[in-house]
């Protein structure tokens, strides 16, 4: 079973459900498409029918055989539960986990090909556990979950070291939840860290995983993204959505990544790379140029130029561009692709955030020399300029332009710091800016929450979020933004806007009418070097309901 699509760079491959009844005729097909190792499961029911009697020969469980024959490799996920052991339930005793592991051990013994297991999946939710240990208080999930990979790390490593064992098993990027399971001794019951960032966009990937490896410590392991992936029917937006976050993947060595699947889900439509009869959607011809023309060259490499654009190189000669409209020139011959692969004869030489461009050329490309661009009036912005104060953030110092406070009804603002996500299950499954006394008051890339806290119009408990931006240069501005706050607040939510603390703008964020939601548009601001702006959200009139708000500032230079 060939265990690499490349020896040269990140293995790229898709999830299946073999295991589930899909026709193994799709093996080649996929295959052909680039897709030479699956992340697959087998129903451990199906094999232990009776306790210590195992059997294989299930047609949803000899098709690892069929797989491993077309020399494709096989990630196997063991996240499932028998009746046999506590009562059908994800394992909490000694005995079910005992049970487990030897399921596990049997398995990789009739199928020596497997080189990879991967214990748990999307542990830290609650669509793939039942039971007690969904039952208990969030604070003990990762202890459950220490136990189970222990205890199958240890069965399965003295008989097959040759096997990698991937742990963690989280949807999203739960830096904290993680954390604590690390601190219990869960690197030492590792070879690999598996995380599925669904509510990670690839601009804030980089930093989150680079976060995710400082919280490794001194016992570092490669990181799996064992799922991955979105769905939109609007054309071009699954494809640009696969090559940046396989270019920031590549870039910050994420051992292995698996899309999120390889045939259509009713669950999760549009995000296929084939249809039943095995031919390629525009996902899948996406996925087949990133395999040939980008990681057959090897890892990619993050050379942006600055806070506003995205650029990626594979080798020499081919290079992935995205970012805040701007003029690209080029200054040796080059071919310029979509994400789909599709030759772009009429580029117009414009980035565009949502619209990644594949370049190539026979010669070297080089940003700042033979990639050229042109420069940018935006000199802030509340998106790209998000970081996480005091972590290690995607190779980009943006320390001093943006920073983050609480500041309550009374009082000078309180600088926040990380919280790595997580910790709570009511929280985000991301590293985000708050203080932990403060919760639930975050900001993250895309949004701001204040709280409240107390009886209702005690406003003496109210706190609000503070983005504050810091004048690089003297100039004159314009400062766009737009907020809108959540649909299930019942009073909004409130902005203000100063500049060394005079007001710029002070009202509510909308109103009911118009679903709480404010475009504001500031001109002719003039700024010094040094000077602060700052823009305030808090909460409603009332203080009732939510106040989650969505946010996009930019400020650009006259």
């Amino acid at each position: 079973m060939a265990e690499d699509v490349s020896t040269l760079g990140m293995r790229l491959g898709a999830v299946t459900h073999f295991s589930q009844g899909w026709n193994l005729s799709l093996v080649p097909e996929a295959k052909e498409l680039g897709v030479h190792s699956v992340r697959d499961s087998i129903a451990w029911r199906l094999v232990e029918p009776a306790k210590h009697q195992y059997n294989f020969e299930n047609p949803r469980v000899s098709y690892v055989a069929r797989v491993a024959a077309a020399e494709v490799s096989l990630v196997l996920v063991v996240n499932s539960f028998n009746p046999n052991y506590d009562e059908g339930l994800t394992p909490y005793t000694s005995e079910g986990r005992e049970a487990l592991a030897n399921f596990v051990l049997e398995t990789l013994n009739r199928f020596p090909e497997i080189k990879t297991v991967e214990i748990g999946n999307e542990f830290n939710g609650k669509n793939f556990v039942k039971g007690p240990v969904r039952e208990a208080p969030y604070s003990e999930r990762d202890d459950y979950y220490f136990e189970i990979l222990r205890t199958v790390y240890e069965r399965v490593k003295p008989a097959r070291p040759d096997v990698s064992v991937l742990g963690g098993a989280t949807h999203s990027v739960p830096v904290d939840y993680l954390s604590e399971m690390f601190s219990l001794g869960a690197l030492d019951f590792m070879d690999g860290v598996a995380i599925h960032p669904y509510t990670s966009t690839a601009e804030d990937l980089g930093a989150q995983l680079a976060m995710l490896r400082k919280a490794m410590g001194d016992k570092q392991r490669d990181i799996y993204i064992t799922e991955f992936g979105t769905g939109s029917p609007q054309p071009g937006v699954v494809p640009a959505y696969m090559l940046k976050f396989v270019s920031v993947m590549s870039a910050h060595k994420v051992k292995a990544a698996y899309w999120y699947a390889l045939m259509r889900q009713k669950w999760f439509p549009d995000m296929e790379l084939v249809d039943q009869h095995g031919r390629p959607s525009t996902a899948g011809e996406a996925f087949r140029f990133i395999q040939e023309q980008l990681l057959a060259n090897g890892d990619g490499v993050d050379v942006s130029p600055d806070d506003f654009s995205y650029a990626f190189q594979f080798g020499q000669h081919a290079m992935v561009l995205w970012g805040e409209p701007r003029q690209v020139k080029f200054m040796v011959p080059v071919e310029v692709y979509d994400a789909t692969g599709t030759p772009v004869p009429t580029f117009s030489g414009r980035l565009d955030p949502d619209r990644p461009v594949i370049i190539k050329s026979g010669e070297a490309l080089i940003m700042g020399e033979t990639v050229q661009l042109a420069p940018t009036d935006l000199v802030g912005d509340s998106y790209h300029q998000f970081h996480l104060p005091g972590s290690v953030d995607a190779g980009k110092d943006l320390a001093g332009k943006w920073s983050y406070f609480a500041r309550g009804t009374s009082g000078e603002p309180r600088k926040l710091s990380v919280i790595g996500g997580g910790q709570r299950n009511n929280e985000p499954w991301i590293p985000y800016v708050g203080v932990p006394r403060l919760r639930p008051l975050m900001i993250t890339s895309e949004g701001v929450n204040p709280a409240a806290f107390g009886k209702e119009g005690d406003r003496r408990r109210e706190w609000s979020t503070v983005e504050r931006f810091t004048v690089p240069a003297d100039m004159t501005v314009r400062i766009v933004g737009e907020w809108n706050v959540s649909d299930k607040s019942e009073d909004g939510a409130a902005l203000t806007v100063l500049h060394n603390g005079a007001e710029l703008h002070s009202g509510p964020i909308g109103d009911k009418s118009n679903k709480y939601k404010l475009k504001l548009d500031l001109d002719n601001v003039a700024v010094k070097a040094g000077d602060q702006i700052d823009f305030i959200v808090g909460v409603g009139s009332t203080a009732r309901g939510r106040h989650l708000t969505n946010r996009r500032i930019q400020i650009f230079r006259r």
